[in-house]
């Protein structure tokens, strides 16, 4: 007898998912935001990693400032805060404005539409310039890399230990969540879109760092919980009105590290290429259950306001490795009722490589063969009376550069996975049909990219507060298709060709 997951079961799940605390590394945690910055040179806190043991504690906190050297030469009125880590004061929760030390040296120059380097992570273009009782509140948006360095030829290798990242979060970052709703009409092959709800943030809103495990993340009534660690991934849990779910994507790793390399002449890039080596599979596992039929139905994108930082040190520039991850979600229940369940887990062997070399073209290098350790069809489960179906799209983007949230700017390679399934009605004599589809992509350039949703809502915000919008991409992106393989169970279910 097929094993049938019911919608109690499931919404206790849920409940223990929400409510559990997240793992997090023993670690001593940076100084709150609100509070005045440290003084430079104090010791950091106790028990950090390795890695992050030489960084000052307001280096952990902001980013590591630039500095002018020999080995760099940026363009011409970028603002260079030698001391930027100990001017910057505060991050607002939306992670688009700054506060800064008025009296700080080069707090002075800053002005809407030049460029800011603070530090590794308080970069961009300036938008918009308020004088608080605290500070300078700057709002800061994207620029592209060639716009902030004329010259450099950078090379990296970095180890990729996830429970030692810095996490930084946004919480209030616009457009982190959107959701696709269908016409009153009923599904329509065009669907209009609606961004989340903005809620004005106080521009010192104590927003901080943690250090190893990413913190769980409510964005509206859907719980974000970070993969860590073994791997990069995110578990979603939603207890809501008509729908239920839980779904977790990962890809896995093993001992993974970060080979990049980045040679700027004369504000052309010659090479811009990262290497992610250590992956070894992706695993995918969902349970959904409806008692409200098709008004239940989920479509929601997510574009996690989480940086997990690995910051790069002893190089010309203050770049660090970022991970950046995307979500996607739909449910497909055509009955009143309805329950799905299914697993599936796929290994590949070699690495992701991407980015050109020398002048050369852009061109990618990821595995092209998978093993299938556990087929989503043959794990599908579930009971209705209609054909139900669900797709998850989960993507991890793997960034070295400067800048913060969705504007990181800098060379970057990234996997992406959509798996899909569908399930015939249990309804007695129906063919019990089911399957499963596995599609794989890399997406890989240089500057930054934002997807248009989430530049809208980001637009939307900043024409609430009279500042001029930004682009959604600047750069250069390409996708190259990686595995496209779709499993149907039993045998029979397979549509003839030219069906």
């Amino acid at each position: 007898m097929n094993k049938l997951v019911s919608l109690v079961v499931l919404s206790a799940l849920l409940t223990v998912i929400a409510c559990r605390k997240p793992d997090s590394a023993p670690t001593a945690s940076p100084p709150a935001a609100s509070t005045p910055s440290a003084t430079p040179g104090a010791p950091p806190p106790a028990g950090l990693p390795p890695s992050l043991a030489k960084l000052t504690p307001n280096e952990l906190k902001w980013g590591i400032s630039p500095t002018r050297n020999d080995k760099v030469t940026y363009q011409p009125g970028v603002i260079i805060m030698e001391r930027g880590s100990d001017a910057v004061r505060a991050m607002a929760s939306n992670g688009l404005t700054w506060t800064i030390d008025a009296n700080a040296p080069g707090a002075k120059e800053i002005a809407i539409d030049k460029i800011l380097f603070a530090t590794g992570r308080v970069m961009g273009r300036v938008l918009a310039v308020d004088r608080t009782p605290t500070g300078l509140a700057v709002t800061l948006g994207p620029v592209e890399i060639t716009e902030v360095i004329k010259d450099c030829d950078i090379k990296s290798d970095q180890p990729l230990d996830i429970g030692s990242a810095l996490v930084y979060t946004a919480k209030d970052f616009p457009g982190a969540s959107t959701t696709d709703e269908p016409e009153q009409t009923g599904f329509a092959p065009h669907v209009p879109m609606y961004f989340a709800s903005y809620v004005p943030q106080a521009p010192d809103a104590p927003t901080m760092p943690g250090i190893g495990a990413p913190t769980e993340l409510i964005l509206n009534d859907f719980h974000v919980i970070p993969v860590c660690c073994g791997g990069l991934g995110i578990t979603l849990a939603h207890d809501g009105q008509g729908v239920k779910m839980m779904a977790s994507a990962v890809v896995e790793l093993n001992q993974p590290s970060v080979h990049f390399a980045l040679v700027i002449r004369n504000g052309t890039i010659y090479t811009a290429y990262v290497q992610l080596t250590g992956t070894a599979g992706f695993k995918v596992h969902f349970t959904a259950g409806t008692d409200a039929g098709i008004a239940g139905n989920i479509r929601q994108n997510f574009f996690i306001p989480i940086d997990a930082t690995f910051p790069i040190t002893g190089i010309a520039v203050p770049l660090s490795v970022v991970i950046r991850q995307t979500l996607r979600v739909e449910t497909i229940f055509t009955a009143q009722t309805g329950t799905l369940e299914a697993t599936g887990e796929y290994a590949f062997g070699g690495e992701f490589k991407a980015g050109k070399e020398n002048g050369g073209a852009w061109r990618a290098d990821g595995p092209t063969s998978v093993t299938t350790k556990q087929n989503l069809a043959n794990t599908l489960d579930g009971i209705s009376l209609g054909v139900n179906g669900l797709v998850f799209a989960y993507g991890a983007k793997i960034i070295v550069g400067i800048g913060a949230f969705g504007f990181v700017t800098g060379p970057y390679v990234g996997y992406n996975t959509v798996v899909g399934v569908n399930k015939a009605s249990s309804m007695p004599g129906a063919l019990p049909c089911r399957s499963g589809t596995l599609n794989t992509s890399m997406r890989f350039g240089v500057g930054y990219q934002i997807p248009q949703v989430v530049a809208k809502a980001i637009n939307f915000f900043m024409h609430a507060l009279g500042i001029k919008p930004i682009n959604s991409e600047g750069g250069f992106e390409k996708e190259e298709p990686l595995i496209n393989k779709t499993d149907y169970v039993p045998e029979g279910c397979k549509p003839k060709e030219g069906a």
